[in-house]
């Protein structure tokens, strides 16, 4: 094997690459703290890592390709850190020497040994087409939307394992993302093209490979295409030089559509520009931290025809108070919320303005709207109050 590829078409990758492979080459299953380095046709070379569970591969345009040698493995961890000392625009020559089992990788005066592993061992998992029950695509720009729309609302380690993650819910023509950690929900929904038949699933995705997935999605033009692939055991996405499988997190996922208030049941109905109440959040929140008794997270929101009124204050007496204009119709009512949540949905918009539908009482949800009938699609969340 002999690769001759550039800096610059390597470094874009590496990032990704490196949150799947594992840091700690001493641990028993050392696959995963390995690349798989495999030479193909016309001048391209594929770099795939897996923590059994996950797989990601990408393919690079390199300068010259010889297979004579096959695929081989190194430290992945160990490769992105020579590539990425190298200097810019430096071209590295990445060949097997002789029986030792090692690869040279040679860049100007530069000059790596490096220890690999057998690549027979890698366990590549099964082609797309083994495992393809429902097949979805997706503009890049809408699937990002509804991941940015939806992860911050992910919970990572609670005990009801199956609310660990992101559900992805396939209904004839439109993808659902629902992320919820008990304390606030988030869903997001756009229209897709038919898809195959059965046209219904749901699955959940584990946190981390929802926070993966985006990444691969940052990469990508708007104007581009994910394609998903539901199998019975795991998903597969391609995305323009991208290759990720992913398995599920086992379990039922909670009824979120019942979670949801009614709108017929709002004791009152905002419209909000949410730059504009965003900012005035993060001032208010400012006061939060820093009491003798720990960080205080709730602020005090107070609607009425004038707008609505926010406050916060810590355990030392330190306050903050801000009026923000906004257009309000119903019962005044003063309702504590935690601020970061707030934050999360303001900063999630994608137009700029948010209906919000306030509770009849402070001890029910307030539910925030936004939708685009035109671009079809659809977003909603549920924020639970807190005790001011």
């Amino acid at each position: 094997m002999k690769i001759k590829v550039g800096r610059e078409a390597l470094i874009p990758h590496l990032a990704v690459l490196g949150s799947i492979a594992s840091k700690n080459s001493g641990q028993h299953d050392f696959i995963t703290c390995m690349v798989r380095i495999d030479p193909k046709e016309s001048g391209v070379i594929g770099l795939t890592v897996t923590d059994f569970s996950r797989e990601l591969s990408v393919e690079i345009r390199a300068d010259e390709v010889s297979n004579a040698d096959g695929p081989a493995l190194v430290d992945a961890h160990k490769f992105g850190q020579i590539i990425r000392a190298l200097p810019d625009g430096a071209t590295t020559t990445i060949e097997s020497v002789g029986k030792d089992g090692k690869i040279k990788m040679q860049s100007g005066k530069s000059r790596f040994l490096l220890a690999t592993g057998d690549s027979s061992t890698f366990p590549l998992m099964d082609p797309i087409a083994a495992d393809k029950d429902i097949e979805v695509r997706v503009d890049v720009a809408a699937m990002r939307h509804l991941l940015r729309g939806t992860m911050f609302a992910m919970s990572k380690d609670d005990a009801r394992h199956f609310i660990n993650g992101a559900l992805f819910s396939v209904h004839h023509n439109s993808l659902t993302v629902v992320a919820t950690n008990g304390h606030h929900l988030a869903t997001c929904r756009t229209a897709i093209p038919s898809a195959a038949s059965p046209a219904e699933t749901q699955v959940i995705l584990p946190w981390a490979s929802v926070l993966e997935l985006y990444r691969i999605l940052e990469k990508a033009p708007d104007e581009d295409a994910v394609e998903l692939w539901f199998g019975a055991a795991r998903l597969w996405t391609r995305c323009g030089a991208y290759r990720y499988a992913t398995g599920y997190v086992d379990g039922r996922y909670p009824d979120y559509e019942r979670i949801i208030p009614k709108e017929r049941n709002a004791g009152g109905r905002g419209e909000v520009d949410t730059e504009v109440l965003g900012h005035a959040v993060k001032r208010t929140s400012l006061v939060l931290s820093g009491g003798d008794r720990g960080d205080v997270q709730s602020i005090a929101m107070s609607f009425s025809e004038s707008g609505v009124k926010l406050a916060a204050e810590n355990w030392n007496g330190d306050t903050a108070t801000e009026q923000v204009e906004m257009a309000y119709a119903g019962a005044e009512i003063t309702i504590g919320f935690k601020a970061e949540y707030v934050q999360n949905v303001l900063d999630a918009s994608r137009t700029g303005k948010m209906t919000l539908f306030l509770p009849p009482e402070p001890t029910s949800a307030m539910l925030i709207k936004e939708s685009s009938e035109i671009e079809g699609w659809f977003s909603a969340y549920v924020i639970m109050p807190r005790v001011l």
